[in-house]
C-alpha cells in the first residue's frame, strides 16, 4: 500500500517540454510560472466557442471548467470538455486577478476567457481576463447535470472517462495517471463512467486536491436504483493498492494499514463487523 503525500514540497513536472517547473506555491497545487515565449503555447483553433479578440489583438479563448480548489490568486480546476488547447478532466491552475470576490467552491462550473497562452507545467497554467460562474454546487453535482440518460460507452470514452462496461474497459490509462499523480501528491480528477447490466451508466468523478480524496458518484441515470439517494458523496485521506492475480486493486480508504486480507473480507463479508468505509476505483 502507499501513503498520500500532502503538497508541500511537489515538484512539478512538464510534458512536451524539457524544463522542469518550480514546485507549488500554494496547496492548490498553483506553480510558479515560466512564462519564456518557448514554455507557453498558444491554443489550437478548436476552442469552446469564442472567436473574440482581446486588445492586443490576441485571439480570446473560452473553456468550462469544475472548480478544484482556490487560493488568493489562482482557481485551480479540471477542463469541463476538451478545447482550447487542453483536454476534458486535465488540471488546470487558473491565474486571475480577483479571486476573492468570485466566491468558488469544488464542483461549482465556471466559464473562463483567457488569451489562448498555456504553460506547459503540471498542472497546465493559464492566466484569465474573465471568469463567470455558470453554477453551483447546491444539493446537485453540475459537473454530471447535463449528461443524457442515454451516454454511450462511445461518448464516454470520447470524453476522456475511465469507462468499465459489463465485457471491456477503455481508458485504463486516465486512471493510471490519476492515481500515479495524486500517490505523489499532485492534483487530479478522474471521471469514471461504469454501466449497469442493463446499460445504464453511473457516473463517479474523484478529485484530489492535494490533500483530500472526493467522490461524488451520481446514480441517477440508473434506473433501478430505487433509492431516494441518487448523489453519492465521500472524502478519503488515502488510496490504496495491491496486485491481484493480473489485476491491481486500487481503492480510497481513511485508513492507510488495511492488509490486503483485510479489505477482501471487507468486500465479501456480510457481517457488519468486518465492514470497512472504502471506496473501490479499480479491481
Amino acid at each position: 500500500m502507499k501513503k498520500l503525500f500532502c503538497i508541500v514540497g511537489v515538484f512539478l513536472f512538464c510534458t512536451g517540454c524539457s524544463f522542469i517547473k518550480e514546485a507549488p506555491d500554494s496547496d492548490t497545487g498553483n506553480t510558479t510560472a515560466d512564462t519564456s515565449e518557448d514554455n507557453i503555447n498558444s491554443a489550437d483553433s478548436n476552442t469552446t466557442g469564442n472567436d473574440n479578440t482581446d486588445d492586443n489583438g490576441q485571439e480570446e479563448v473560452v473553456i468550462n471548467g469544475i472548480v478544484i480548489s482556490d487560493d488568493d490568486s489562482s482557481v485551480m480546476i479540471a477542463v469541463k470538455e476538451t478545447g482550447g488547447g487542453l483536454q476534458a478532466f486535465d488540471p488546470v491552475s487558473v491565474h486571475y486577478s480577483d479571486v476573492s470576490s468570485l466566491n468558488v467552491g469544488m464542483g461549482d462550473i465556471i466559464k473562463i476567457s483567457f488569451d489562448g497562452r498555456i504553460a506547459e507545467s503540471y498542472p497546465s497554467q493559464i492566466w484569465a481576463d474573465n471568469i463567470d460562474i455558470m453554477e453551483k454546487v447546491q444539493d446537485n453535482w453540475p459537473a454530471t447535470s447535463t449528461i443524457t440518460k442515454d451516454y454511450s460507452f462511445e461518448e464516454a470514452v470520447a470524453d476522456n472517462c475511465f469507462v468499465v462496461g459489463n465485457d471491456k474497459t477503455e481508458s485504463a490509462d486516465r486512471m493510471n495517471s490519476f492515481v500515479n499523480n495524486t500517490i505523489n501528491g499532485m492534483v487530479g480528477y478522474l471521471r469514471k463512467v461504469m454501466y449497469t447490466t442493463e446499460g445504464d451508466p453511473v457516473i463517479t468523478d474523484f478529485i484530489y486536491d492535494g490533500n483530500k480524496y472526493y467522490v461524488f458518484e451520481d446514480m441517477s441515470r440508473d434506473v433501478f436504483n430505487g433509492g431516494e439517494d441518487k448523489l453519492y458523496k465521500k472524502i478519503y485521506s488515502y488510496i490504496n493498492t495491491y496486485e491481484k492475480e493480473s489485476n491491481k486493486v486500487i481503492y480510497l480508504a481513511n485508513r492507510n494499514d488495511i492488509t490486503n486480507e483485510e479489505y477482501e473480507k471487507n468486500t465479501t463479508s456480510s457481517n457488519s463487523k468486518d465492514r470497512i468505509d472504502t471506496y473501490a476505483i479499480s479491481y
